[in-house]
């Protein structure tokens, strides 16, 4: 221990380094599928490393004339109850996050065949969350859905559109 620190300030002081020393260490991005599987086990505290595009998954009805994008996870009002019990947003929350992880698998693969991001995981978990949103949709009608960055400033730019699906029937 540092000779002119009490033990309880020499605990904080080498916390505290460990933190800076942490925080100034640049970060390595892999790009491993086995660590990919595992990444749930450690959590990332880039809680606020960017700020920009924000993803929005919207859909609509391939028979519709005027086929018209609707958002799948619109914003809800917050109560004040949120604070301390809030099932609606945390399940918001993780759709978020899924759509996000789509929007991540979209730009770690640029050179993937659109046939490849068809068959990830993250593709298909999107796939579903859209037809048990859609529950004016009947079975085996065809629907499209697209994922829409929203700018800081609201401004929109269309970045992925998936193919013409189908929904599947409900058991």
């Amino acid at each position: 221990m540092i000779a002119f620190l009490p033990p309880q300030n020499g605990f904080i002081f080498v916390a505290l380094t460990l933190f800076v020393i942490l925080f100034w260490v640049p970060r390595r991005e892999s790009n491993s599928p086995t660590l990919r599987l595992f990444r749930a086990l450690f959590p990332s505290w880039r809680f606020f490393d960017r700020t920009g595009e924000v993803p929005r998954l919207e859909a609509r009805r391939a028979q519709d004339s005027t086929p018209q994008w609707k958002e799948v996870i619109p914003p809800r009002p917050r109560p004040l109850t949120a604070w301390v019990f809030n099932p609606a947003g945390n399940r918001d929350f993780a759709l978020h996050t899924l759509v996000g992880q789509l929007v991540s698998d979209l730009q770690d693969t640029p050179d993937a065949t659109p046939e490849a991001i068809l068959t990830t995981v993250s593709y298909t978990l999107v796939k579903n969350l859209v037809e048990s949103r859609m529950p004016m949709m009947a079975d085996g009608e065809e629907y499209q859905f697209r994922l829409v960055a929203l700018g800081p400033d609201h401004s929109t730019e269309e970045f992925f559109v998936s193919p013409v699906e189908t929904k599947r029937a409900t058991p």
